[in-house]
C-alpha cells in the first residue's frame, strides 16, 4: 500500500521469514557460520538457541539456501506431534514415502539409514532441522538422540539442528536429558540487537528495498523504535510497518517520533510497560495527544460520506421514495411491537453479545439444507431485535424507559427461511456434504480444533484440514471468528481415527 509513496520497490519489513533480508551482525554471522560448519563436518546435533522474534527460523532458511544440491535435507516446522509422524514427516520431505501411507517405526528408520548410506558413498549428506524445537516432547528428544546411532565408525549419518526458544536451552539441562546435552557438539545463541545494530538492521532492510532509512525515518524516530522493539527484530518490523502505514495515511513523508509512538502504542506486544511510563511524562509523544490531532481529518472523511448520503436520498424521494417508505412501514408496523424497557432490567452480559456475533457469521457459512435450520429461538428473536433497533448493539445496557421495536416470530422465522434458501443456492452440495465447518473461538488453535473435532491429532489430519483451508499459511495463525473446513473423508486414509 505504502511501497510507491516512500519508493520502495517491496515491503521493507515483512512478517515473514525471509532470508534474502537476512542482516548478519557478528552475533548472527558466528551462528550461521557455526551451523555451516556442524553440517559440513557431520557433527551430529547443533542447537541454535534464541529469545521469540530474533530471527532464528529465517537463519535456517538462510542455511537451506546456501546448502548444495548433495545435502538432503527435512524442515520440521511442527514438533507437536508424536515421534512417528515427525519421522514421517521427515520421509516425505525427502520423498521417501507417500503421505498418504503410515510406515511403521522399524521400517522408517531402516529407509532413512538406508537413504543416509546412499548419500555418504555418493558425497552427500542428510539434515533434519527442527523448529520450534523447546515444543519437542521429552520422549521426542530421546529419540532424535538414538538417530545418532546411525553412524558409521568415522562419520554421522544424520545431522539434527535443533532450533528454539530459552525454553529448549532448560529442557537440555535436565537429567532425564544429560544423555542428549552430551551429544550437542554445536550451541549457538542468538541475542537482540543493540542500539546501533537495531539503526543498521533497519536502514539494511530499506536499501534492499531501493531506499533509504534516513529518508524515510527520522533519527528521534528511529531512537524510539529501538526503545519499543529492545533490538528483536521481528518487534522492529512490526512497529516500522505499522509506523510507515500511519505515515502513509496521514500523507507524511518523513516519520516522526509521534508517528512511532502511536504505532508502538497499536502494536501492544512491542511496548514494555517501563516505555509506556516514559511516553506519559512527554505530552508531545503521548498517542493520545497525536490522535486528537487526526480528528479534523477522520472529520473530513465522515462528512464526506454524509454529504452523499444526503444527495442519494434526495435522489430516492424524487422517483416517488416517499410512497415506498410509506408502504414499508405500514408493512413493518404489522409484524411488530412497541415494548418499554422496564427500569430494573439488567443488561446483557458479553458472552450474549458473543452469541449474537456467532449467529451472524454463521449466515456466511457453506449450504446447509432446510431441515437443518432451527427454528426460531430466543437467541435468534434477540438477534431480529438487535437489528431492529441497532443502537441497542453497541451500548452495553438499554436506555431505561426506551422504546425498542420487536418483531414477530412469524417475520423472523420468514427472514430466516429466506436467509438460508439464499444461501444454499449459492453453495456446492457436494462440499457441504463431505466437510464440515467450525469457527474459531478464543484461545483455539489449529491443533485443539482438530483434537476437538476428530478426537485425535496426528500429521495425516493436520495435512487433509491445511489442503481444505489453503488460505491458512500459517497453522500458528488463526483468528477469531474465522471459518475452518473439516473434511469428512479422512477416515478413509486413517483408520481409527475419528472424524467430525
Amino acid at each position: 500500500m505504502y511501497y510507491n509513496f516512500y519508493g520502495f520497490s517491496e515491503a521493507p519489513f515483512g512478517n515473514t521469514a525471509d532470508p534474502e533480508f537476512l542482516y548478519l551482525n557478528p552475533c548472527y554471522r558466528e551462528a550461521f557460520a557455526a551451523l555451516l560448519y556442524g553440517v559440513h563436518h557431520r557433527k551430529g546435533i547443533i542447537s541454535l538457541i534464541g529469545e521469540a522474534g530474533t530471527g532464528k527460523t529465517t537463519l535456517l532458511k538462510a542455511l537451506l539456501n546456501r546448502l548444495d544440491e548433495n545435502t538432503k535435507r527435512a524442515f520440521l516446522f511442527y514438533p507437536d506431534l508424536p515421534f512417528d509422524e515427525l519421522l514421517m514427516m521427515a520421509l516425505v520431505d525427502l520423498e521417501l514415502a507417500e503421505p498418504e501411507i503410515l510406515v511403521p517405526r522399524w521400517k522408517a528408520i531402516n529407509m532413512l539409514q538406508a537413504y543416509a548410506v546412499h548419500q555418504l558413498k555418493a558425497g552427500g549428506n542428510v539434515v533434519l532441522l527442527v523448529d520450534e524445537a523447546q515444543r519437542l516432547s521429552r520422549k521426542s528428544l530421546e529419540n532424535l538422540r538414538l538417530l545418532q546411532n546411525l553412524e558409521t565408525q568415522k562419520r554421522k549419518l544424520i545431522q539434527v539442528i535443533l532450533s528454539g526458544q530459552q525454553e529448549l536451552d532448560t529442557k537440555l539441562v535436565q537429567p532425564a536429558l544429560k544423555q542428549l546435552a552430551q551429544r550437542i557438539s554445536v550451541r549457538r545463541y542468538l541475542k537482540a540487537l543493540t542500539e546501533e545494530e537495531t539503526y543498521a538492521y533497519i536502514d539494511h532492510r530499506c536499501k534492499l528495498a531501493d531506499c533509504s532509512a534516513k529518508k524515510v525515518f527520522s533519527p528521534g524516530a528511529l531512537t524510539l523504535i529501538w526503545r519499543y522493539s529492545q533490538g528483536v527484530p521481528r518487534r522492529i518490523n512490526t512497529v516500522c510497518d505499522n509506523a510507515l502505514l500511519i505515515g502513509y495515511a496521514l500523507q507524511r513523508k518523513i516519520i516522526d517520533k509521534k508517528i512511532v509512538a502511536e504505532a508502538a502504542n497499536d502494536c501492544q506486544e512491542s511496548i514494555q510497560l517501563g516505555n509506556k511510563a516514559e511516553l506519559g511524562k512527554d505530552e508531545n509523544l503521548a498517542p493520545e495527544t497525536f490522535l486528537g490531532k487526526r480528528f479534523y481529518w477522520l472529520t473530513a472523511v465522515t462528512m464526506g460520506f454524509a454529504a452523499a448520503s444526503i444527495a442519494a436520498w434526495l435522489s430516492f424521494q424524487q422517483v416517488g421514495g416517499r410512497e415506498v417508505v410509506k408502504q414499508a412501514s405500514q408493512q413493518e408496523a404489522t409484524n411488530t411491537t412497541v415494548l418499554t424497557v422496564p427500569a430494573k432490567r439488567q443488561a446483557n452480559d458479553s458472552k450474549e453479545l458473543q452469541k449474537r456475533t456467532l449467529l451472524k457469521s454463521q449466515s456466511n457459512l457453506p449450504e446447509i439444507a432446510d431441515e437443518q435450520l432451527p427454528k426460531p429461538s430466543a437467541e435468534v428473536f434477540e438477534q431480529s431485535l438487535v437489528e431492529k433497533d441497532a443502537k441497542l448493539y453497541s451500548p452495553p445496557r438499554a436506555v431505561v424507559n426506551s422504546q425498542v421495536t420487536l418483531p414477530l416470530l412469524e417475520s423472523v422465522q420468514e427472514q430466516k427461511e429466506t436467509a438460508s434458501s439464499e444461501h444454499a443456492s449459492g453453495s456446492n452440495p457436494k462440499e457441504a456434504e463431505d466437510s464440515k465447518w467450525v469457527i474459531v473461538e478464543k484461545a483455539d488453535t489449529l491443533e485443539k480444533i482438530i483434537q476437538r473435532e476428530y478426537g485425535a491429532v496426528n500429521w495425516k489430519l493436520f495435512a487433509a484440514v491445511l489442503q481444505a483451508n489453503p488460505d491458512i499459511r500459517n497453522p500458528d495463525e488463526i483468528v477469531v471468528g474465522q471459518v475452518i473446513q473439516l473434511p469428512l473423508n479422512v477416515e478413509e486414509t486413517n483408520k481409527g481415527v475419528k472424524t467430525p
